[in-house]
């Protein structure tokens, strides 16, 4: 493994760790004060942080890029369909 891999995966790493955090700390303060904008910000940054994560664990594993864009697809529509019926 090239440093250049190295220092990617990483990076790749504290970005989805820092995803959960958010997603904790967007989840307690969704609890604690339900419809918070800042909580919500919150759950929308570590979600993406993490999906971000997992994409790129998903190609180093060699997962082909149709079945994750199909996933992507399937999870944008969930989480359009969840906004529109609960926000």
């Amino acid at each position: 493994m090239t440093r250049k891999d190295r220092r990617n995966l990483y990076f790749n790493l504290i970005l989805g760790t820092m995803g959960m955090i958010c997603l904790f700390f967007g989840m307690l303060s969704f609890i604690s004060t339900p419809y918070g904008t800042p909580s919500i910000l919150l759950l929308a940054i570590g979600f993406s942080f993490t999906i971000n994560y997992i994409y790129h664990l998903e190609q180093r594993v060699g997962i082909s890029m149709k079945l994750i864009w199909i996933r992507a697809a399937i999870l944008i529509i969930v989480f359009s369909a969840f906004a529109m019926f609960f926000l």
